[in-house]
């Protein structure tokens, strides 16, 4: 029996890692997590042939967090959630073999007559394990290309909490020697139904952020389509502007011919420093061979100007031709707009993006500085968090960001400069080959 036992215990193990890696990447080599995860399950084995279920049930809450811990990156709740799943996993995979078992050949549960008959059972409730787990992966890997709130993710943990309680407690109650034969198909509709109940929240937790990606992106799209429209009235204007400066150039020239003819130099300087100041000569240094980039910028150029905010901008390496339209305007966008909204706060506002390529590493490093009054506040994940009173309707600004950078293999860091009273953040994306289809 110790043997079947140790044998259920590894594949316990081979699921735990399974479930882990199909959603996280490993924080240290894969033989590093692998082994972790063995001396946790070794651990959990050696309190089980303890035979005290109770205890068996606190160590594994104590075990499952540190695995997770210790082999993968989340949020606290990330961590709680997936550990209070993964009992989830083994107590109903157990139940749901139990129960009709009890059921339908009146045996008492837990306690099967030979080891062919315990391995048997065994077998057929990690392969029940599995598909509970290929269920919320199913559920899980589509939530991932979804931002969340904490508050989504706080609620959907504690669903999950009560969802393991009830059914700890119902595998705890020993139902075969409480219950009569007409009661135990009862319990087993309520299992049922407290599975439905949180694969029906996963579903509805999943259309909800899909809905509001798509109003994310038509928004994008809405705003794409009006900057192009101001971009184009921009173009038609500087045109305009230019071809009157090329027409009367001749007699600019002329007349700052004659100041200096007449020693008049103070005059002939502020003559051609009105010319250079013109937008007709200093208004197309900034655009990109990126389309959107260029929209983009042209329009936060008056909307800057307008605040009385200082933005410099160097963005003459700048392509970045392998990021789509909608995710070029939802990392500039929500990086401009988060640097305005924090710069403004301060005496002097000030916002300065550099955009370089780093052509040996295949990648374009992206850096944005505003003036910061204070030190601003971050969550636990280590993203910016909203100063915003409305938690719940604001703060996507920063995960829009982070999405992008992540569907591009990339790298945030955030810094703040406390001797200058600079915030800076730099974001470096990388093109690759799959980036370039």
């Amino acid at each position: 029996m110790p043997i079947i036992y140790a044998i259920n215990h590894v594949l316990e193990a081979t699921l735990f890692y399974h479930y882990t890696f199909s959603l996280h990447p490993h924080k240290h080599k894969r033989y590093i997590d692998m082994l972790i995860i063995g001396i946790g399950y070794s651990c959990l084995f050696a309190f089980f042939m303890l035979k005290l279920i109770n205890l068996n049930i606190i160590i594994q809450l104590s075990i499952y967090p540190i695995l997770f811990i210790c082999t993968s990156k989340n949020t606290i709740w990330g961590y709680i959630s997936d550990s209070v799943l993964t009992l989830l996993f083994i107590t109903l995979s157990e139940l749901l073999f139990d129960i009709p078992t009890v059921l339908f050949h009146q045996e008492i549960t837990f306690d099967y007559s030979t080891p062919a008959v315990t391995f048997l059972a065994m077998i057929i409730m990690r392969i029940t394990h599995l598909i509970l787990i290929e269920i919320v992966l199913h559920f899980k890997k589509k939530n991932l290309k979804y931002s969340k709130t904490q508050a989504e993710e706080i609620l959907s943990t504690l669903l999950l909490i009560v969802c393991t309680a009830a059914v700890i407690s119902i595998q705890e109650l020993g139902f075969v020697s409480i219950l009569s034969s007409d009661q135990i198909p009862w319990v087993f509709v309520i299992l049922l139904s407290i599975i439905s109940l949180t694969l029906g929240f996963l579903f509805s937790l999943t259309l909800l952020r899909k809905k509001q990606s798509e109003l994310s992106e038509t928004k994008n799209e809405l705003q794409r389509l009006e900057d192009e429209e101001n971009y184009e009235k921009l173009i038609k204007q500087l045109d305009y502007e230019q071809k009157l400066l090329i027409h009367d150039f001749r007699k600019h020239l002329s007349i700052i011919q004659e100041y200096l003819t007449q020693n008049d130099l103070q005059t002939a300087t502020s003559h051609i420093s009105e010319l250079t100041r013109s937008k007709a000569l200093s208004g197309g240094s900034i655009l990109t061979c990126n389309h959107t980039l260029s929209v983009l910028l042209s329009r936060y150029i008056t909307l800057c100007k307008e605040q009385g905010i200082d933005l410099s901008l160097d963005v003459k390496e700048a392509d970045l031709l392998y990021l789509c339209p909608s995710d070029v305007t939802s990392l500039f966008c929500n990086l401009i707009d988060n640097a305005i909204e924090t710069s403004l706060l301060s005496g002097n506002p000030s916002i300065t993006l550099h955009i370089s390529k780093d052509h040996n590493r295949s990648s374009d490093i992206i850096t944005i500085t505003n003036t910061c009054q204070s030190r601003p506040s971050f969550e636990n994940t280590g993203i910016l968090a909203t100063a915003k009173k409305d938690k719940l309707r604001h703060g996507f600004g920063m995960k829009s960001i982070q999405r992008v950078v992540d569907r591009y293999h990339g790298t945030m860091d955030l810094q703040y400069i406390e001797e200058d009273l600079l915030f800076q953040v730099t974001i470096c994306l990388y093109q690759t080959e799959e980036t370039q289809k």
